[in-house]
């Protein structure tokens, strides 16, 4: 399971130095995460203290 930052974040760099994968990007605007270096592992959201300002991407299947 990836994770995504939403747009409650504040910006307060919690998750950013926890991240061992250097998924978490910042240039300038809003912190993102790069879905192709996340592993899921979720020690972003563990360090955020702003209730889903990260949640997780629940992938659907796809409506026959």
């Amino acid at each position: 399971m990836a994770y995504k930052i939403t747009e409650k974040c504040i910006e307060c760099n919690s998750c950013y130095p926890f991240c061992e994968k250097d998924a978490i990007l910042y240039d300038d605007s809003p912190y993102v995460i790069d879905q192709t270096k996340c592993d899921g592992c979720g020690t972003c959201k563990e360090y955020c203290p702003i209730d889903d300002a990260i949640v997780e991407i629940v992938e659907t299947a796809p409506v026959c």
